[in-house]
Order: structure tokens, then sequence, then C-alpha cells
């Protein structure tokens, strides 16, 4: 037992998510429906690179595909991908047609996924620290402490 009596140990709080689900703009988006997607078309080839950015309060998702034939024009491929996922997946996103073997090769996703997060995390507890303490409507002082983010 540790020092509190407690034979097993403590649970910390749940933080996220662990697998590849992707929620844009309210949907539910899986990487393996982006990749049916591209796959459907055959001028693609099957490596791919999904980037998430916020723009002001919507998430906007950015696909970087290679493209298969180099002789595919990359704009019609670009506009056909986007077509193809807004009827499969039902979100609009937006294409980068890339040449073949220009994405890198990745066997670890969400070890770079994992590496965001804690970087966007350090820097919003940087940017809270540097905040001044305010106080509520009721008159209570809002702690300074950042524990649990």
């Amino acid at each position: 037992p540790n020092g509190t009596g407690r034979t097993l140990r403590r649970m910390d709080a749940v933080r996220g998510r662990s697998d590849d689900l992707i929620i844009l703009r309210g949907v539910n988006v899986y990487p393996a429906q982006l990749e049916d997607a591209l796959l459907r078309l055959g001028q693609t080839s099957p490596h791919y690179h999904v980037t998430l950015t916020r723009s002001g309060l919507m998430d906007e998702l950015t696909l970087q595909l290679e493209v298969a034939a180099p002789a595919v024009s990359a704009a019609a491929l670009a506009a056909e991908v986007e077509r193809q996922v807004k009827a499969q997946v039902g979100v609009t996103i937006r294409c980068q047609p890339c040449e073949p073997g220009s994405l890198p090769r990745s066997e670890g996703g969400k070890l770079r996924r994992k590496a965001a997060l804690a970087a966007r995390t350090a820097l919003l507890k940087t940017a809270l620290a540097q905040l001044p303490p305010r106080q509520d409507p009721d008159g209570l002082v809002v702690p300074d402490s950042l524990e649990g983010l």
C-alpha cells in the first residue's frame, strides 16, 4: 500500500483519445475513410498525409497525396478527391497533390500527434502563466494553479 492506504494505483484523469478518430466540424472522420476514397479513384498512391489546422473557429483538414501517374492533372485530381471525400465522408477538405515519393513514410503517426499535443499544451500553459489573476463575477480570485491541464 502507498501512503493513502490504497492497495492499487490511482488512475489519473482521462486526457483524450488514443485512436485515429478526427472530429472535423462535428463529423467523425477516420483516416481509413479518406484512404478508401483515394483508392477508389485509382489515380493516387496509397501514401497520404493528413493535417488538421484551426483557422479562426473552424477546423480545416488538408490532405496531401501522391499522384500515381505524372500525366494526371494535379488540379483536376484535387477537385475529384475533394468531391469524392465530400460525397463519401460528408466533410469538405482541401487537397494538395504531391510528386510520387515526396511524402514521408511513417510508422508512428500517433507518436507525432502526441508530441504535437504536448507542444500545444506547453504553449498554452506558458500563455496562461503570463496572464494576471482575474476575479470571477462572485468576487472570488481565480487560482494561478495550472494543475490538470
